[in-house]
Protein backbone atom coordinates (compact mmCIF):
# COMPACT_ATOMS: atom_id res chain seq x y z
CA UNK A 1 0.00 0.00 0.00
CA UNK A 2 1.82 3.09 -1.08
CA UNK A 3 0.20 6.89 -2.08
CA UNK A 4 2.27 7.58 -4.45
CA UNK A 5 2.00 4.51 -6.64
CA UNK A 6 -1.26 4.10 -5.72
CA UNK A 7 -2.59 8.04 -7.03
CA UNK A 8 -0.06 7.27 -10.46
CA UNK A 9 -1.92 3.80 -11.15
CA UNK A 10 -5.49 5.10 -9.83
CA UNK A 11 -5.41 9.12 -10.37
CA UNK A 12 -8.42 9.83 -8.98
CA UNK A 13 -8.10 8.70 -5.88
CA UNK A 14 -9.32 10.19 -3.21
CA UNK A 15 -8.30 9.42 -0.12
CA UNK A 16 -4.80 7.95 0.82
CA UNK A 17 -4.02 4.14 1.91
CA UNK A 18 -4.02 5.44 5.48
CA UNK A 19 -7.26 6.96 5.63
CA UNK A 20 -9.23 4.03 3.30
CA UNK A 21 -8.23 1.24 6.18
CA UNK A 22 -9.07 3.91 8.98
CA UNK A 23 -12.63 4.10 6.92
CA UNK A 24 -12.67 0.09 7.02
CA UNK A 25 -11.79 -0.27 10.52
CA UNK A 26 -14.50 2.47 11.21
CA UNK A 27 -17.35 0.90 9.34
CA UNK A 28 -16.39 -2.41 11.10
CA UNK A 29 -16.18 -1.95 14.52
CA UNK A 30 -19.44 -1.29 15.40
CA UNK A 31 -20.73 -4.36 13.51
CA UNK A 32 -21.41 -7.55 15.88
CA UNK A 33 -18.63 -9.62 15.57
CA UNK A 34 -19.82 -12.41 12.79
CA UNK A 35 -20.76 -9.61 10.42
CA UNK A 36 -17.16 -8.02 10.89
CA UNK A 37 -15.76 -10.06 6.86
CA UNK A 38 -14.21 -8.07 4.01
CA UNK A 39 -13.32 -8.67 1.17
CA UNK A 40 -10.18 -6.65 -0.82
CA UNK A 41 -9.12 -6.58 -4.15
CA UNK A 42 -5.58 -5.85 -5.45
CA UNK A 43 -4.74 -5.36 -8.68
CA UNK A 44 -1.40 -6.86 -9.51
CA UNK A 45 0.83 -5.16 -12.02
CA UNK A 46 4.18 -7.40 -13.05
CA UNK A 47 7.47 -5.24 -12.53
CA UNK A 48 4.84 -2.55 -10.66
CA UNK A 49 3.44 -3.22 -7.87
CA UNK A 50 4.05 -7.54 -7.33
CA UNK A 51 7.21 -7.40 -5.77
CA UNK A 52 7.76 -8.91 -2.46
CA UNK A 53 8.46 -5.48 -0.85
CA UNK A 54 4.69 -4.83 -1.96
CA UNK A 55 3.57 -7.83 -0.47
CA UNK A 56 4.75 -6.54 2.57
CA UNK A 57 3.20 -3.31 2.20
CA UNK A 58 -0.27 -4.90 1.44
CA UNK A 59 0.41 -7.49 4.57
CA UNK A 60 0.59 -4.27 6.47
CA UNK A 61 -2.18 -2.41 5.08
CA UNK A 62 -4.54 -5.40 6.16
CA UNK A 63 -2.94 -6.59 9.45
CA UNK A 64 -5.19 -3.95 11.67
CA UNK A 65 -8.05 -5.03 9.90
CA UNK A 66 -7.37 -8.53 10.43
CA UNK A 67 -7.66 -7.61 14.02
CA UNK A 68 -10.85 -6.41 14.24
CA UNK A 69 -12.57 -8.26 11.24
CA UNK A 70 -13.81 -11.80 11.93
CA UNK A 71 -12.99 -12.65 8.26
CA UNK A 72 -10.94 -11.00 5.58
CA UNK A 73 -10.07 -11.92 2.08
CA UNK A 74 -7.69 -10.60 -0.34
CA UNK A 75 -8.39 -11.43 -3.77
CA UNK A 76 -4.66 -10.88 -5.45
CA UNK A 77 -5.96 -9.71 -9.39
CA UNK A 78 -3.63 -10.45 -12.21
CA UNK A 79 -3.72 -7.54 -15.03
CA UNK A 80 -3.87 -9.19 -18.62
CA UNK A 81 -1.61 -6.56 -20.55
CA UNK A 82 -2.83 -5.08 -23.53
CA UNK A 83 -1.75 -3.01 -26.47
CA UNK A 84 -3.60 -0.02 -25.06
CA UNK A 85 -2.63 -0.17 -21.30
CA UNK A 86 -0.13 2.69 -20.58
CA UNK A 87 3.18 1.87 -19.34
CA UNK A 88 3.84 2.03 -16.18
CA UNK A 89 7.52 1.01 -16.05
Amino acid sequence: ADDDLRKKLVPSAKYTVDELRTGLLDALKPRPARQRTLMLAATLIAGVNDSPEDARKLAAFVSPIVDVAQKVNVDLIPVNPTDHAPDFL
